[in-house]
C-alpha cells in the first residue's frame, strides 16, 4: 500500500517504469539453460508525476530501506485544518476568466498551479518574499499537489519564466479577456512605475527617474488596464528608457492586437508634449490630467477660476464639481490646439486651503516662539513663500505675505484635464473618472502585493515575480469588484471592503477528519453566503472543492 504522507528519493539502481512503478532487485538468478539473468524484483513504491527521482514509498521500501524512510525528504502530513475559501475564490476566478486557460497554454499545468498559489499568497499577505511562502501557505488548499520551499521557489522565478512564455501569456491574455467582458471600445488607462532595484546583477536596473528620490538603480514597468480595473498587458523595460518610448510600445501592441480603443487615459505623472504628440499622431485621443506646470493649465484657471468657483450654472449635476472649458495649445510650442478642462472642487478646495492655513499659523507661531527666546527660527523651505523674516535693522521680527497666501488660497481645489479631441468637461470628466477601479489596480500592483521594491536577482528572477504581480492583480480586481458590488447592498466598508473579503474568505476551513479526510463540518455564516454570493459561488461549491481535495490526498487525482 502506497504511504501518500511521505515523499521519498528514488534508490540509485532502481527501475522507473513507464507507469512510474519502481522496481527494486531482490536477487539476481542466472538460468543456465536460458544463459541469462532472471531477477526478482519487488515494487517498491511509485514515482512522482512531475519529479520522477522522487516517490511515494509503499510497505516493501520501509522493509528494505528502514534508513531512507526515516530520513524522508518531504513529509507529507495534512495540517488538521486548512483554508479552503480564498483558494475557491481564486480557483473560480481563474477558471471563469480565460485567466488559467491562457496560463495553462503558455506555461503548462504544473508551472500553472504555483503561479497561482504564488499569486494567492500575495494577494492574502500584500508580500513578496518567498521566504514566508512555506510557513504562510503549509495550512492552505493549494492549486499545486504540493507545498513548495524557499529554495524551490527560487529556482523557479529563476528558470521558469522565459520571456517567450510571458509574451505568449500575453497574446492570448489580451484580446481573449477583452472578448470575455464584452468591451467593445474602450479607453485604455496607461499607468507606470518606476521601482528601487537593489540587485547588482541586472541588466534592467539603471538610473532614471526614481521617484523614490533615493537615487538608486530603477526598472521601469507600463501597464494597460480596461476600465473595470482588469489588466491588459504591461511591459517591463530599462530604468533610462523614458516613458515616451514605452508609450509607443504600447499603442503598436494595442493596433497589433486589434483592439478597438477610443483613446487613453493618463495621468500626471505621463503628462508630456513627446506622449501627448505621439498620441495624437496614432489618431488616438488623450485625456490627461495636468500638472501645475503646464502653462496651459495655470493660464486657463487664471482665465475661468474666478468664472467657475461655486457658480451655479457651471455646476456638474453629479459632482460637487464646477467646471468650464478652453481651447488652446496645451504645450508651448504646439502649433494645434487641445481642450483644456478646468475643474473646482468646492469640498477639496475648502479642505486644502484650511490645511494650508493651519501649517502657515503652525510655523509662523513656532518661529515666534523661538525669537521670544533669543533663538533664531529656520523657517521651513516649504512656507519660505509665505512668511518670513521682516526687513530692516534692529530685533528680528516675523512678517506673512498676504499676496502669496490669497495666490495660494485662490488656487486651491482646481485640477485640469486636456483632450486632444473636442468634447465637454462632463464627458472628459466621466472618460477619466473610469481610472478609479484602475487606480486602485496599479496601487496593487505596485505596492499592495509587495513588489515596490525588487531586492535582489537576475532578470529572469525580476520577470517572473512581476509577471505573478501582474496574475495576482486580475485575480485580486475580480474581489474588488465583487466588494464594490457588496458595498452597494451593505455599505460597510469594514465588513465588505476588497480586504476585509480576502480576510474572511481566508477563515473558511476545513477539518480533517479520521481517515485523512476532510470534511466542511461548519455551516458558513451568513456574512460567508453573501460573499460567496456576489462571487459567484455557492455553499455546494465548497463541497466539490473539499472532494477534489479528498481525492488528491489519496491520488486518484
Amino acid at each position: 500500500m502506497l504511504d501518500k504522507k511521505h515523499i521519498v528519493n528514488v534508490p540509485d539502481g532502481a527501475i522507473v517504469r513507464s507507469n512510474r512503478i519502481v522496481l527494486w532487485t531482490i536477487e539476481k538468478r542466472y538460468s543456465p539453460k536460458k544463459q541469462y539473468n532472471n531477477d526478482a524484483r519487488r515494487q517498491i513504491g511509485k514515482a512522482l508525476e512531475a519529479d520522477r527521482t522522487k516517490m511515494y514509498p509503499n510497505d516493501n521500501y520501509k522493509e528494505l530501506f528502514p534508513d531512507g524512510y526515516n530520513e524522508c525528504v518531504d513529509p507529507k502530513i495534512s495540517p488538521s485544518w486548512q483554508s479552503i475559501g480564498l483558494y475557491t475564490a481564486l480557483k473560480y476566478i481563474a477558471e471563469r476568466l480565460p485567466l488559467y486557460d491562457c496560463l495553462y497554454k503558455a506555461f503548462g499545468k504544473e508551472d500553472t498551479d504555483l503561479i497561482l498559489d504564488y499569486a494567492m499568497y500575495s494577494i492574502a499577505y500584500e508580500s513578496s518574499v518567498s521566504q514566508h511562502f512555506e510557513k504562510e501557505m503549509s495550512d492552505k488548499s493549494l492549486f499545486s499537489e504540493k507545498l513548495r520551499s524557499d529554495s524551490y521557489l527560487s529556482g523557479f522565478f529563476k528558470n521558469h519564466f522565459a520571456q517567450e512564455k510571458i509574451d505568449l501569456f500575453l497574446d492570448l491574455w489580451a484580446p481573449a479577456v477583452i472578448k470575455h467582458k464584452g468591451i467593445r471600445k474602450m479607453y485604455a488607462n496607461v499607468d507606470g512605475s518606476n521601482d528601487d532595484c537593489s540587485s547588482a546583477s541586472s541588466d534592467m536596473a539603471e538610473k532614471g527617474h526614481s521617484k523614490s528620490g533615493k537615487n538608486k538603480n530603477i526598472i521601469n514597468v507600463m501597464y494597460t488596464v480596461a476600465p473595470d480595473g482588469t489588466p491588459i498587458s504591461f511591459i517591463q523595460y530599462r530604468g533610462s528608457v523614458v516613458d515616451s518610448v514605452a508609450m509607443q510600445w504600447v499603442i503598436k501592441y494595442a493596433e497589433s492586437l486589434k483592439l478597438k480603443l477610443q483613446g487613453f487615459c493618463i495621468d500626471r505623472g505621463f503628462c508630456g508634449k513627446e506622449i501627448a504628440d505621439y498620441i495624437k499622431q496614432a489618431n488616438y485621443n488623450y485625456v490627461m490630467m495636468l500638472t501645475d506646470n503646464v502653462d496651459s493649465y495655470t493660464d486657463a484657471v487664471v482665465e475661468t477660476g474666478s468664472d467657475i468657483r461655486n457658480n451655479a450654472d457651471k455646476w456638474l449635476f453629479d459632482n460637487e464639481l464646477f467646471a468650464d472649458t478652453v481651447e488652446k495649445p496645451l504645450f508651448k510650442k504646439d502649433t494645434d490646439n487641445s481642450y483644456i478642462h478646468i475643474f473646482y472642487d468646492c469640498e477639496k478646495g475648502g479642505a486644502t486651503t484650511a490645511a494650508l492655513l493651519r501649517n502657515i499659523r503652525r510655523a509662523i507661531n513656532e518661529a515666534s516662539a523661538k525669537l521670544a527666546k533669543g533663538e533664531l527660527p529656520v523657517i521651513p523651505s516649504n512656507l519660505k513663500k509665505y512668511f518670513g523674516f521682516r526687513q530692516g535693522t534692529g530685533p528680528k521680527t516675523l512678517e506673512y505675505y498676504t499676496k502669496d497666501i490669497q495666490d495660494a488660497i485662490d488656487a486651491k481645489g482646481f485640477f485640469g484635464l486636456a483632450t486632444s479631441k473636442k468634447m465637454s468637461a462632463l464627458e472628459a470628466h466621466e472618460i477619466y473618472s473610469s481610472r478609479d477601479a484602475s487606480e486602485k489596480q496599479y496601487m496593487v500592483m505596485k505596492s499592495e502585493i509587495g513588489l515596490d521594491t525588487y531586492r535582489v536577482g537576475k532578470d529572469p528572477s525580476i520577470r517572473g515575480k512581476q509577471f505573478v504581480a501582474f496574475v495576482a492583480g486580475i485575480l485580486r480586481n475580480e474581489l474588488l469588484l465583487a466588494s464594490k458590488e457588496m458595498l452597494k447592498e451593505k455599505a460597510n466598508p469594514s465588513r465588505y471592503s476588497t480586504t476585509a473579503v480576502i480576510k474572511e474568505l481566508t477563515r473558511i476551513q476545513i477539518k480533517r477528519m479520521p481517515g485523512d479526510v476532510y470534511a466542511l463540518v461548519m455551516n458558513l455564516s451568513a456574512r460567508d453566503e453573501f460573499m460567496l454570493k456576489h462571487l459567484g459561488l455557492r455553499a455546494k461549491d465548497l463541497d466539490k472543492v473539499v472532494k477534489d481535495q479528498n481525492l488528491r490526498i489519496k491520488g486518484k487525482v
